[in-house]
Formats: structure tokens, C-alpha cells, sequence
């Protein structure tokens, strides 16, 4: 935080708007202005020259463990990536104006892409091997493999567009090329 402030810790600004609900908690801006709808308050993106802008940190939590980590963003500020649950296993998550969701992809899963409509891309483990995964709404479907290369038969999901085609690697079966 660049005036060393911790935004979990108040109200840094003063505005009457707690530092993790405020879209520009570094400027006051009791309205939440945004006539955008970007996330980002309209006093910040017209404080004019002199005046440094900076950005927000959130902690995105766990699922009772003690490590999260973000993996992408879209343009709504809606996070895709992986938390811990007490037992100490990866999660895929997606976190939404400080709430987190376990996506249900199980232990071992990890959410990778987001898409604008919220749609998450990533992998899920099964067994000893991995699958690609899309999650939309509640519920995720595996999207399977090209087969096994003799040795594992896994999927990976990295991207995925706004029409919610994915994107990632796959093992290709022996033989084929």
C-alpha cells in the first residue's frame, strides 16, 4: 500500500465508506460515484493532474487454510484462482465483491481464467491425472481429454472467451501426432 495504510484496517479516506467496500478508498467519495460502472470510483479517474491514484489490495481469503492466490480478473473486478480449506487443499474459487465461492471442482482444482460473464475455466483433479474444467452458474462440467498417452490421461484449462469456449493442453495418445 503505497501511504501504508491497510484497507481491512477502516475507513482511510474518511468518506464514512469502510476501505473494502470503497471504490476509490484513497480519495473521499461518500456517493460511491461510477458513472462508468468499471469499479473504480469517478473521483479517481478525475483527480486531475498531481494527484497520485493508486489501487486497492484485497485479501481474497481461504476456505480455513492459509493461502489463496488470484490467477485472472475481468472487467468487473470478479477474481478466478484457488484457496486452501483447513485440511490444507486447493480449492478452485471465484471471489466477487469480498465473497468467495467454492466452485465444487473438489481437492487439487484450481480456477485459472474468467470470462466477463463470470464463466471460470481451470483443472480438477482426477485421480492421478487432471481435467479442464468450466464452471457457469453453480455447476462445472469436465471437458474430458484427446485420450491417454500411456502414461496419464489429463486436460488443463488457461482461457477461456467471452462465449465460454476454453482454451488449454491436453496429453495426445500414443501413437498420434
Amino acid at each position: 500500500f503505497t501511504n501504508g495504510s491497510n484497507p481491512k484496517s477502516g475507513d482511510t479516506d474518511g468518506d464514512g465508506v469502510a476501505d473494502n467496500r470503497d471504490n476509490c478508498p484513497f480519495l473521499a467519495n461518500p456517493g460511491q460515484g461510477d458513472a462508468d460502472g468499471d469499479g473504480i470510483g469517478d473521483v479517481c479517474e478525475t483527480a486531475g493532474a498531481g494527484t497520485s491514484i493508486v489501487y486497492l489490495v484485497a485479501e481474497i481469503g481461504t476456505l480455513g487454510g492459509d493461502a489463496s492466490g488470484a490467477e485472472a480478473i475481468n472487467d468487473a473486478g470478479q477474481v478466478a484462482g484457488f484457496a486452501q480449506t483447513g485440511a490444507g487443499l486447493g480449492h478452485a474459487i471465484r471471489w466477487q465483491g469480498g465473497s468467495i465461492t467454492d466452485l465444487g471442482a473438489g481437492d487439487g482444482s484450481i480456477a485459472n481464467a474468467i470470462n466477463e460473464s463470470g464463466q471460470v475455466a481451470g483443472m480438477l483433479s482426477a485421480g492421478f491425472d487432471q481435467r479442464a474444467f468450466r464452471w457457469t452458474n453453480g455447476t462445472w462440467v469436465e471437458l474430458g481429454t484427446l485420450g491417454n498417452n500411456g502414461i496419464h490421461e489429463s486436460s488443463w484449462g488457461y482461457g477461456l472467451n467471452d462465449a465460454g469456449q476454453v482454451v488449454g493442453t491436453t496429453h495426445v495418445p500414443a501413437g498420434v501426432t
